[in-house]
Protein backbone atom coordinates (compact mmCIF):
# COMPACT_ATOMS: atom_id res chain seq x y z
CA UNK A 1 0.00 0.00 0.00
CA UNK A 2 1.10 3.41 -0.79
CA UNK A 3 2.67 5.22 2.00
CA UNK A 4 0.57 8.47 1.81
CA UNK A 5 -2.19 9.24 -0.52
CA UNK A 6 -2.63 13.13 -2.59
CA UNK A 7 -5.49 15.16 -0.99
CA UNK A 8 -8.22 15.42 -3.08
CA UNK A 9 -8.98 18.90 -4.83
CA UNK A 10 -11.17 21.07 -3.76
CA UNK A 11 -12.43 22.52 -6.75
CA UNK A 12 -15.12 24.40 -5.47
CA UNK A 13 -13.19 26.49 -3.01
CA UNK A 14 -10.67 27.03 -5.44
CA UNK A 15 -13.67 28.25 -7.76
CA UNK A 16 -15.04 30.56 -5.08
CA UNK A 17 -11.48 31.90 -4.86
CA UNK A 18 -10.94 32.88 -8.47
CA UNK A 19 -14.63 34.47 -8.40
CA UNK A 20 -14.14 36.46 -5.10
CA UNK A 21 -10.48 37.73 -6.31
CA UNK A 22 -12.22 39.10 -9.75
CA UNK A 23 -14.67 41.09 -7.84
CA UNK A 24 -12.37 42.30 -5.40
CA UNK A 25 -9.44 43.12 -8.06
CA UNK A 26 -12.15 45.73 -9.54
CA UNK A 27 -13.27 46.73 -6.26
CA UNK A 28 -9.66 47.79 -5.09
CA UNK A 29 -9.26 49.64 -8.50
CA UNK A 30 -11.95 51.42 -7.38
CA UNK A 31 -10.95 52.06 -3.77
CA UNK A 32 -7.85 53.80 -5.46
CA UNK A 33 -9.80 56.48 -6.75
CA UNK A 34 -12.92 56.76 -3.26
CA UNK A 35 -14.57 59.54 -1.76
CA UNK A 36 -14.29 57.81 1.75
CA UNK A 37 -11.05 55.51 1.53
CA UNK A 38 -7.26 56.60 2.53
CA UNK A 39 -4.89 54.65 1.57
CA UNK A 40 -4.64 52.84 4.57
CA UNK A 41 -8.53 52.20 4.60
CA UNK A 42 -7.78 50.46 1.61
CA UNK A 43 -4.58 48.28 2.66
CA UNK A 44 -7.12 46.81 5.15
CA UNK A 45 -10.25 46.87 3.44
CA UNK A 46 -10.23 45.97 -0.39
CA UNK A 47 -6.78 45.31 -0.61
CA UNK A 48 -6.76 42.47 2.27
CA UNK A 49 -9.35 40.80 1.21
CA UNK A 50 -7.78 40.97 -2.47
CA UNK A 51 -4.92 39.39 -1.34
CA UNK A 52 -6.18 36.63 0.61
CA UNK A 53 -7.88 35.38 -2.35
CA UNK A 54 -5.19 35.30 -4.72
CA UNK A 55 -3.02 33.55 -1.93
CA UNK A 56 -5.56 31.42 -2.15
CA UNK A 57 -5.10 30.37 -5.62
CA UNK A 58 -1.31 30.29 -5.27
CA UNK A 59 -1.44 27.90 -2.68
CA UNK A 60 -3.24 25.66 -5.18
CA UNK A 61 -0.48 24.71 -7.19
CA UNK A 62 -0.20 23.26 -10.30
CA UNK A 63 -3.18 21.72 -11.16
CA UNK A 64 -5.47 24.64 -10.16
CA UNK A 65 -3.06 26.42 -12.19
CA UNK A 66 -3.55 24.73 -15.23
CA UNK A 67 -7.28 24.25 -15.09
CA UNK A 68 -8.44 27.51 -13.75
CA UNK A 69 -5.98 30.23 -14.07
CA UNK A 70 -4.07 29.82 -17.42
CA UNK A 71 -7.94 29.66 -18.94
CA UNK A 72 -8.88 32.73 -17.62
CA UNK A 73 -6.18 34.15 -19.27
CA UNK A 74 -8.23 34.74 -22.47
CA UNK A 75 -11.63 35.92 -20.50
CA UNK A 76 -13.51 39.22 -20.46
CA UNK A 77 -13.53 40.12 -17.56
CA UNK A 78 -10.14 42.36 -16.51
CA UNK A 79 -10.77 41.34 -13.01
CA UNK A 80 -10.71 37.53 -13.67
CA UNK A 81 -7.76 38.16 -15.82
CA UNK A 82 -5.88 40.15 -13.80
CA UNK A 83 -6.74 37.55 -10.75
CA UNK A 84 -5.35 34.83 -12.66
CA UNK A 85 -2.25 36.59 -13.84
CA UNK A 86 -1.27 37.86 -10.69
CA UNK A 87 -1.43 33.93 -9.42
CA UNK A 88 0.46 32.51 -11.90
CA UNK A 89 3.16 35.16 -11.86
CA UNK A 90 3.22 34.32 -8.06
CA UNK A 91 3.22 30.60 -8.25
CA UNK A 92 6.38 29.35 -6.34
CA UNK A 93 5.68 25.19 -7.00
CA UNK A 94 5.83 26.09 -10.97
CA UNK A 95 7.02 28.69 -13.72
CA UNK A 96 4.19 29.91 -15.09
CA UNK A 97 5.49 32.88 -16.62
CA UNK A 98 6.04 32.78 -20.18
CA UNK A 99 2.16 31.26 -20.72
CA UNK A 100 1.31 35.25 -18.55
CA UNK A 101 3.72 36.98 -21.34
CA UNK A 102 2.56 34.98 -24.10
CA UNK A 103 -1.22 36.22 -23.44
CA UNK A 104 0.58 39.57 -23.04
CA UNK A 105 1.41 39.75 -26.73
CA UNK A 106 -1.14 38.13 -27.61
CA UNK A 107 -3.12 41.78 -27.35
CA UNK A 108 -6.54 41.80 -27.24
CA UNK A 109 -9.13 43.00 -24.60
CA UNK A 110 -7.29 41.20 -21.65
CA UNK A 111 -3.67 42.96 -22.16
CA UNK A 112 -4.01 45.86 -20.12
CA UNK A 113 -5.51 43.73 -16.76
CA UNK A 114 -2.11 41.32 -17.65
CA UNK A 115 -0.32 43.84 -17.67
CA UNK A 116 -1.15 45.34 -14.74
CA UNK A 117 -0.80 42.11 -12.71
CA UNK A 118 2.93 41.73 -14.39
CA UNK A 119 3.35 45.62 -12.25
CA UNK A 120 1.78 44.56 -9.20
CA UNK A 121 3.51 40.96 -8.76
CA UNK A 122 6.92 40.48 -6.63
CA UNK A 123 7.99 37.74 -8.35
CA UNK A 124 7.16 38.71 -11.67
CA UNK A 125 10.51 38.55 -13.73
CA UNK A 126 10.26 41.75 -16.32
CA UNK A 127 13.20 41.04 -17.83
CA UNK A 128 11.68 38.51 -20.24
CA UNK A 129 9.61 41.37 -21.62
CA UNK A 130 12.64 43.00 -23.26
CA UNK A 131 12.38 40.95 -26.45
CA UNK A 132 8.61 42.17 -27.10
CA UNK A 133 9.82 45.47 -27.01
CA UNK A 134 11.26 45.76 -30.64
CA UNK A 135 8.72 45.20 -32.57
CA UNK A 136 5.62 45.35 -30.40
CA UNK A 137 2.80 47.30 -30.55
CA UNK A 138 2.42 50.55 -29.45
CA UNK A 139 -0.14 49.58 -26.95
CA UNK A 140 2.28 46.44 -26.00
CA UNK A 141 5.16 48.52 -25.81
CA UNK A 142 3.19 51.21 -23.69
CA UNK A 143 1.82 48.68 -20.99
CA UNK A 144 5.97 47.38 -21.21
CA UNK A 145 6.66 51.22 -19.80
CA UNK A 146 3.91 51.42 -17.34
CA UNK A 147 5.28 47.91 -15.98
CA UNK A 148 8.70 48.84 -15.75
CA UNK A 149 8.40 52.60 -14.85
CA UNK A 150 8.45 51.53 -10.62
CA UNK A 151 11.05 48.93 -11.18
CA UNK A 152 13.86 49.75 -13.92
CA UNK A 153 13.50 53.54 -14.59
CA UNK A 154 16.93 53.79 -16.35
CA UNK A 155 16.02 50.79 -19.05
CA UNK A 156 12.69 53.27 -19.29
CA UNK A 157 15.01 56.67 -19.55
CA UNK A 158 16.51 55.09 -22.46
CA UNK A 159 13.44 54.59 -24.80
CA UNK A 160 11.25 57.50 -23.54
CA UNK A 161 12.27 59.97 -26.19
CA UNK A 162 11.78 57.12 -28.86
CA UNK A 163 8.38 56.72 -27.01
CA UNK A 164 7.82 60.62 -26.71
CA UNK A 165 8.23 60.54 -30.75
CA UNK A 166 6.11 57.62 -32.25
CA UNK A 167 3.18 59.50 -32.43
CA UNK A 168 1.70 56.44 -31.40
CA UNK A 169 -1.06 57.72 -28.03
CA UNK A 170 -0.76 54.59 -26.35
CA UNK A 171 2.83 54.89 -26.19
CA UNK A 172 3.17 58.69 -25.69
CA UNK A 173 0.78 58.50 -22.93
CA UNK A 174 2.92 55.93 -20.77
CA UNK A 175 5.90 57.94 -21.76
CA UNK A 176 4.52 61.02 -20.44
CA UNK A 177 3.42 59.36 -17.08
CA UNK A 178 6.98 58.22 -16.69
CA UNK A 179 8.03 61.71 -16.90
CA UNK A 180 6.82 61.93 -13.41
CA UNK A 181 8.44 59.61 -11.91
CA UNK A 182 11.98 60.73 -13.98
CA UNK A 183 11.60 63.97 -13.87
CA UNK A 184 14.20 65.00 -16.35
CA UNK A 185 14.30 68.44 -17.81
CA UNK A 186 15.33 66.67 -21.73
CA UNK A 187 12.12 66.14 -22.09
CA UNK A 188 10.72 69.23 -21.61
CA UNK A 189 10.06 70.37 -25.45
CA UNK A 190 8.16 66.96 -26.03
CA UNK A 191 6.16 67.13 -23.19
CA UNK A 192 5.55 70.95 -24.22
CA UNK A 193 4.33 69.04 -27.85
CA UNK A 194 2.50 66.66 -26.05
CA UNK A 195 0.19 69.36 -24.47
CA UNK A 196 -1.53 69.31 -28.21
CA UNK A 197 -3.23 65.83 -27.11
CA UNK A 198 -7.13 66.11 -28.05
CA UNK A 199 -7.08 62.63 -25.38
CA UNK A 200 -8.31 63.62 -22.03
CA UNK A 201 -5.97 60.51 -21.20
CA UNK A 202 -2.98 61.59 -22.89
CA UNK A 203 -3.87 65.52 -21.75
CA UNK A 204 -3.85 64.39 -18.42
CA UNK A 205 -0.37 62.43 -18.36
CA UNK A 206 1.14 65.54 -20.50
CA UNK A 207 -0.28 67.95 -17.74
CA UNK A 208 0.89 66.09 -14.63
CA UNK A 209 4.15 65.90 -16.74
CA UNK A 210 4.53 69.64 -17.39
CA UNK A 211 3.51 70.25 -13.51
CA UNK A 212 6.46 67.89 -12.15
CA UNK A 213 8.96 69.41 -14.50
CA UNK A 214 7.63 72.79 -13.87
CA UNK A 215 6.61 74.23 -17.36
CA UNK A 216 4.94 77.19 -17.27
CA UNK A 217 2.61 76.79 -20.48
CA UNK A 218 1.41 73.96 -18.11
CA UNK A 219 -0.86 76.09 -16.96
CA UNK A 220 -1.83 78.33 -19.60
CA UNK A 221 -3.09 74.39 -21.24
CA UNK A 222 -4.59 74.03 -18.07
CA UNK A 223 -7.13 76.94 -18.32
CA UNK A 224 -7.94 76.04 -21.62
CA UNK A 225 -8.79 72.44 -21.03
CA UNK A 226 -11.07 73.68 -17.84
CA UNK A 227 -13.22 74.72 -20.85
CA UNK A 228 -14.04 71.04 -21.46
CA UNK A 229 -17.60 69.46 -20.61
CA UNK A 230 -18.32 66.81 -18.28
CA UNK A 231 -15.45 64.18 -16.97
CA UNK A 232 -12.98 65.80 -18.97
CA UNK A 233 -13.07 69.27 -17.44
CA UNK A 234 -12.78 67.63 -13.61
CA UNK A 235 -8.74 66.95 -13.58
CA UNK A 236 -7.68 70.50 -15.34
CA UNK A 237 -10.01 72.32 -12.54
CA UNK A 238 -8.38 70.00 -9.61
CA UNK A 239 -4.92 71.38 -10.64
CA UNK A 240 -6.04 75.14 -10.80
CA UNK A 241 -7.42 74.75 -8.02
CA UNK A 242 -4.35 73.55 -6.37
CA UNK A 243 -2.40 76.61 -7.94
CA UNK A 244 -0.92 79.36 -6.09
CA UNK A 245 -2.45 81.96 -8.45
CA UNK A 246 -5.71 83.29 -7.19
CA UNK A 247 -6.62 84.09 -10.15
CA UNK A 248 -6.96 80.26 -11.12
CA UNK A 249 -8.91 79.47 -8.15
CA UNK A 250 -11.44 81.89 -8.78
CA UNK A 251 -12.13 80.28 -12.40
CA UNK A 252 -12.45 77.05 -10.86
CA UNK A 253 -15.15 78.92 -8.65
CA UNK A 254 -17.03 80.57 -11.54
CA UNK A 255 -17.36 77.33 -13.01
CA UNK A 256 -19.39 76.19 -9.98
CA UNK A 257 -22.57 78.11 -12.29
CA UNK A 258 -22.19 75.31 -14.98
CA UNK A 259 -24.43 72.73 -14.90
CA UNK A 260 -22.43 70.83 -17.32
CA UNK A 261 -18.96 70.70 -14.72
CA UNK A 262 -20.80 72.24 -11.47
CA UNK A 263 -19.96 68.90 -9.42
CA UNK A 264 -16.45 68.67 -10.99
CA UNK A 265 -15.90 72.27 -9.94
CA UNK A 266 -17.48 71.68 -6.84
CA UNK A 267 -14.83 68.79 -5.85
CA UNK A 268 -12.18 70.63 -7.24
CA UNK A 269 -12.50 73.40 -5.01
CA UNK A 270 -11.75 71.20 -1.83
CA UNK A 271 -8.24 71.71 -3.46
CA UNK A 272 -8.24 75.63 -3.07
CA UNK A 273 -8.28 75.30 0.51
CA UNK A 274 -9.59 79.60 1.01
CA UNK A 275 -12.11 80.76 2.43
CA UNK A 276 -13.51 82.10 -0.67
CA UNK A 277 -13.99 78.49 -2.19
CA UNK A 278 -15.24 77.27 1.83
CA UNK A 279 -18.44 79.93 1.63
CA UNK A 280 -18.84 78.78 -2.27
CA UNK A 281 -19.06 75.07 -1.21
CA UNK A 282 -21.59 76.02 1.65
CA UNK A 283 -23.56 77.78 -0.55
CA UNK A 284 -23.83 74.70 -2.64
CA UNK A 285 -24.88 72.53 0.09
CA UNK A 286 -28.23 72.49 -1.40
CA UNK A 287 -26.89 71.55 -5.14
CA UNK A 288 -24.43 69.01 -4.94
CA UNK A 289 -24.42 67.94 -0.86
CA UNK A 290 -22.32 65.59 -1.01
CA UNK A 291 -19.84 66.63 -2.98
CA UNK A 292 -19.85 69.90 -1.39
CA UNK A 293 -19.43 68.88 2.14
CA UNK A 294 -16.46 66.61 1.37
CA UNK A 295 -14.62 69.28 -0.30
CA UNK A 296 -15.33 71.37 2.72
CA UNK A 297 -13.94 68.82 4.96
CA UNK A 298 -10.96 69.02 2.70
CA UNK A 299 -10.25 72.87 3.39
CA UNK A 300 -11.52 72.61 6.83
CA UNK A 301 -11.51 69.22 8.43
CA UNK A 302 -14.86 69.24 9.83
CA UNK A 303 -16.35 65.43 9.66
CA UNK A 304 -19.31 65.26 8.13
CA UNK A 305 -21.10 63.03 11.07
CA UNK A 306 -23.30 63.65 13.53
CA UNK A 307 -25.63 66.62 13.93
CA UNK A 308 -23.89 67.48 10.22
CA UNK A 309 -25.16 64.62 9.11
CA UNK A 310 -28.54 63.09 7.86
CA UNK A 311 -29.87 60.17 8.96
CA UNK A 312 -30.01 57.11 6.85
CA UNK A 313 -33.31 56.80 4.81
CA UNK A 314 -34.76 53.85 3.32
CA UNK A 315 -36.49 53.41 -0.35
CA UNK A 316 -40.06 53.60 0.02
CA UNK A 317 -42.87 51.03 -1.75
CA UNK A 318 -43.43 53.53 -4.48
CA UNK A 319 -40.05 53.67 -5.83
CA UNK A 320 -38.76 51.60 -9.06
CA UNK A 321 -36.44 48.27 -8.14
CA UNK A 322 -33.84 47.78 -10.81
CA UNK A 323 -35.11 45.09 -12.97
CA UNK A 324 -33.47 42.03 -14.00
CA UNK A 325 -32.89 42.88 -17.74
CA UNK A 326 -31.96 46.60 -16.64
CA UNK A 327 -28.67 47.62 -17.55
CA UNK A 328 -26.30 48.23 -13.76
CA UNK A 329 -27.01 51.77 -12.21
CA UNK A 330 -23.82 54.28 -13.16
CA UNK A 331 -22.16 54.28 -9.46
CA UNK A 332 -20.13 57.47 -8.94
CA UNK A 333 -17.41 57.51 -5.96
CA UNK A 334 -19.32 60.04 -4.06
CA UNK A 335 -22.51 57.97 -4.01
CA UNK A 336 -20.56 56.52 -0.98
CA UNK A 337 -20.54 60.03 0.86
CA UNK A 338 -22.90 60.82 3.83
CA UNK A 339 -25.93 63.17 3.05
CA UNK A 340 -25.01 66.26 4.59
CA UNK A 341 -27.49 68.37 6.92
CA UNK A 342 -27.22 71.74 4.63
CA UNK A 343 -28.67 73.52 7.57
CA UNK A 344 -26.60 72.34 10.28
CA UNK A 345 -23.60 72.71 8.43
CA UNK A 346 -24.34 76.38 7.60
CA UNK A 347 -24.86 76.65 11.23
CA UNK A 348 -21.53 75.43 11.82
CA UNK A 349 -19.59 77.64 9.13
CA UNK A 350 -21.04 81.01 10.83
CA UNK A 351 -19.29 80.15 13.58
CA UNK A 352 -16.43 78.83 12.78
CA UNK A 353 -15.78 80.91 9.76
CA UNK A 354 -13.77 83.33 11.74
CA UNK A 355 -10.81 80.68 12.41
CA UNK A 356 -9.81 80.89 8.96
CA UNK A 357 -8.16 83.85 7.81
CA UNK A 358 -8.49 85.34 4.63
CA UNK A 359 -5.59 84.82 2.43
CA UNK A 360 -4.36 81.38 3.80
CA UNK A 361 -4.86 78.42 2.41
CA UNK A 362 -6.00 75.03 4.37
CA UNK A 363 -5.52 71.62 4.08
CA UNK A 364 -7.46 69.62 6.76
CA UNK A 365 -7.92 72.69 8.56
CA UNK A 366 -4.18 73.47 8.53
CA UNK A 367 -2.32 75.91 6.63
CA UNK A 368 -1.04 74.49 3.55
CA UNK A 369 2.79 73.81 3.40
CA UNK A 370 4.50 70.15 1.77
CA UNK A 371 4.40 68.87 5.26
CA UNK A 372 1.08 69.38 5.77
CA UNK A 373 0.35 68.15 2.12
CA UNK A 374 2.54 64.94 2.74
CA UNK A 375 0.61 64.05 5.51
CA UNK A 376 -2.90 64.18 3.19
CA UNK A 377 -1.44 61.36 0.66
CA UNK A 378 -1.79 59.28 4.24
CA UNK A 379 -4.65 60.35 5.30
CA UNK A 380 -6.71 61.86 2.08
CA UNK A 381 -9.52 60.26 0.93
CA UNK A 382 -8.06 58.31 -2.58
CA UNK A 383 -9.46 60.76 -4.76
CA UNK A 384 -7.86 63.67 -3.59
CA UNK A 385 -4.07 61.87 -3.42
CA UNK A 386 -3.11 62.41 -7.43
CA UNK A 387 -3.74 66.57 -7.16
CA UNK A 388 -2.73 66.70 -3.97
CA UNK A 389 0.95 64.48 -5.37
CA UNK A 390 0.96 67.26 -8.18
CA UNK A 391 0.79 69.99 -5.89
CA UNK A 392 4.04 68.47 -3.97
CA UNK A 393 5.71 68.02 -6.87
CA UNK A 394 5.50 72.06 -7.36
CA UNK A 395 7.38 72.72 -4.33
CA UNK A 396 10.79 72.56 -3.38
CA UNK A 397 10.29 69.60 -1.23
CA UNK A 398 9.52 67.65 -4.22
CA UNK A 399 7.36 64.36 -4.35
CA UNK A 400 7.76 60.76 -2.52
CA UNK A 401 9.07 57.93 -4.79
CA UNK A 402 5.35 56.81 -4.02
CA UNK A 403 3.82 54.60 -7.24
CA UNK A 404 -0.15 55.98 -6.22
CA UNK A 405 -1.35 52.78 -8.33
CA UNK A 406 0.27 49.94 -6.87
CA UNK A 407 -0.44 48.29 -3.76
CA UNK A 408 -1.72 50.45 -0.75
CA UNK A 409 0.30 48.49 1.91
CA UNK A 410 3.71 49.06 -0.55
CA UNK A 411 2.73 52.90 -0.77
CA UNK A 412 2.26 52.53 3.22
CA UNK A 413 5.89 51.29 3.42
CA UNK A 414 7.07 54.21 1.08
CA UNK A 415 5.56 56.87 2.07
CA UNK A 416 6.38 56.32 6.05
CA UNK A 417 10.13 55.86 4.78
CA UNK A 418 9.86 59.38 3.56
Amino acid sequence: MPSSFARPILWDIYQEHLDEAAWLWGDWESSLDSAVYSIADVAIGPEERLLAHLDGLVLGGVKVAEKLLVPALSEEDPGLVAAAAWALVQAEDADHQDKVIEALAAGGPAAPAIGRALGLAPRADISRLVPLWEGGSPALRGLIIDIFTPRELEWVRQRTQAALLSGKLALVSSALRSIRTLRDEVFKDHVQLSMQLDDPQGLRAALSAGVCLGLKVTWDVCRMAADAQGEASRFPLGLLASSSDPNDRALVRAKVADPEVAVHALWALGFAGDVEAADLLVASLDKAGQVAAEALSAITGVTVDGRLRKPGETHGPDEEEVGTDDPPPVVHPEDSLPEPDADAIRQWWSAERSRFKPGVRYLYGQARSAEIIRAALLGAPTWRRDILALELAGTKAGVPKVDLRGFAKDQLKQLRAT
